[in-house]
């Protein structure tokens, strides 16, 4: 039903918001909702669906409403209302031709989780019809996604973009917590399906779920040691790596301890840092000089009340 909504208001070049209005109150706007779907050759799918919708009993439609709403609570939030009035269209493509990086922050306590998916989602389907227009198939120049606190903030289906995303010329890059975070998003097949397709994992600083650990253990492989076969890295070792070291599993090869500074530290961070900084004072210094100057021009003001 929300589809039909959706597609409704794109006929009637409505916003989201009145989709919302529509939820809120079926009945007034039955009317204009049906016209509107009758009006689009491409809505013939969603007519019995929006029919029985509004002819069906008021506490059937009250659940139907109900399940809906959590989809349009970003609505709620001013910031992201805003961004659907007079706002840029989202072109993939000319981003991707330009080589932009895009940001979607949020976090996993506000409403925003879902829209926060539908954009990475719509994002990920674009840039692989793209690909398709290629030669080889594959993006050129290649994109990248970096999904931090995916299973928290940005629930896209992993398990099967893991899969062929690499043959399209996208790069995936996911962090989680912990496996038990990934299995319960979404599920142990699928979190197999992610372990079984990442190229190469990395191992942070852990906690001590024994069972996560001991899958860690098991994925480091064994050695002979006193003719005996024994794990690489054992639960007691994965238990205790050090902040700032991290285990690597590169694809085919064997398991590698490394360390990974933070990136604060790094030169070429710090150097932009600063420039940033630079940048900052002259701004500030450019406001300061600027009202010094409006403030020289009330001093010729001639005074009211005892005062400029």
């Amino acid at each position: 039903m929300l589809a039909a909504l959706l597609h409704a208001a794109a006929i009637g070049e409505l916003a989201a918001l009145d989709v919302l209005r529509w939820v809120a109150s079926p009945d007034e706007h039955k009317p204009l909702v049906m016209g509107l779907l009758r009006e689009s050759p491409a809505a013939v799918a969603y007519l019995p669906s929006a029919e029985q919708f509004f002819a069906t009993n008021s506490r059937t439609r009250s659940s139907v409403t109900f399940t809906i709403m959590p989809a349009l609570a970003w609505l709620t939030n001013p910031h992201a209302l805003a961004a659907t009035r007079a706002a840029t269209p989202f072109e993939v493509r000319e981003l991707l031709r330009e080589r932009a990086t895009i940001y979607l922050l949020g976090r996993s306590e506000t409403r925003i989780a879902p829209l926060l998916s539908a954009l990475t989602g719509y994002f990920a389907r674009e840039a692989r019809r793209y690909a398709a227009t290629f030669p080889a198939g594959r993006l050129d120049p290649p994109g990248r996604l970096v999904l931090d606190e995916a299973a928290a903030i940005c629930p896209v289906p992993l398990d099967e973009w893991f899969q062929d995303f690499g043959s399209q010329g996208l790069t995936l890059i996911a962090t989680f917590q912990s496996l038990a975070q990934v299995r319960q998003r979404w599920g142990w097949d699928g979190a197999k399906a992610i372990r079984n397709n990442t190229g190469t994992t990395i191992l942070h600083a852990y906690g001590s779920d024994e069972q996560d650990l001991a899958a860690w253990s098991a994925l480091s492989g064994q050695v002979m040691r006193d003719g005996r076969p024994q794990q690489v890295l054992t639960l007691p070792q994965l238990m205790t790596i050090p902040r700032g070291s991290m285990a690597v599993w590169p694809g085919e090869t064997a398991v590698t301890m490394g360390r990974m500074s933070p990136g604060w530290k790094r030169p070429d961070v710090q150097a932009a840092a600063k420039r940033r900084g630079l940048a900052l004072a002259a701004v500030v210094e450019g406001m300061e000089n600027e009202l010094a100057t409006q403030a020289v021009g009330l001093s010729d003001l001639p005074v009211v009340g005892g005062s400029k």
